[in-house]
C-alpha cells in the first residue's frame, strides 16, 4: 500500500540555504493504478486552473505548479508530498502532493489554517483535504 509522504523543502533566502528532510510515515492511501501511468510531457500548470484539465491520464512528476503569488513547485513523485515555506511570507506554506491517477493537489496555508486549495480532479481534492487533516492542519 502506498501513501503519500510529506518531503518538507523550505527554502530561508536570507541566508540562501535549502534544507530537505523526510518527516513519518503516516500519509493517506494514494488510489492504484499509479504504477501503470506514463510519463507526461513536462509542463508548468496554473493551480487555479488545475480542475478544468481534469485528470492528467499521466504521471505529473517533473512538471511545476505555478500558484497566484508566482511561486512555482515541482511535482514529486506520486506518493510524496512537498510543502515550502520561505522568509519573506512569514507562517506562509505552500503544499503539493502528486496523486497519480487523480492528478495533484495544491494548497496555501497560513499559521496552521487552510487559506486556499485546488486539484485536477474532485478525488484529488478530497485526497488533498485529508492529508492536511492528517498534517494538523484546520481546512473548516
Amino acid at each position: 500500500m502506498r501513501v503519500a509522504r510529506i518531503l518538507f523543502v523550505g527554502v530561508v533566502l536570507s541566508v540562501g540555504t535549502l534544507h530537505l528532510s523526510a518527516c513519518g510515515s503516516e500519509g493517506v492511501t494514494v488510489p492504484p493504478g499509479s504504477d501503470a501511468l506514463s510519463d507526461c510531457d513536462v509542463q508548468q500548470l496554473n493551480v487555479v486552473e488545475l480542475e478544468s484539465g481534469g485528470e492528467p491520464g499521466c504521471d505529473l512528476e517533473g512538471s511545476s505548479l505555478l500558484f497566484p503569488d508566482g511561486t512555482t513547485l515541482e511535482i514529486a513523485p506520486v506518493g510524496n508530498a512537498t510543502s515550502y515555506q520561505d522568509s519573506r511570507s512569514e507562517g506562509v506554506e505552500f503544499s503539493i502532493v502528486n496523486w497519480g491517477v487523480p492528478g495533484v493537489g495544491a494548497s496555501v496555508i497560513e499559521d496552521g489554517e487552510l487559506i486556499d486549495v485546488w486539484a485536477s480532479t474532485p478525488e484529488a481534492l478530497d485526497l488533498q483535504r485529508e492529508q492536511m487533516r492528517i498534517e494538523g492542519v484546520d481546512t473548516a
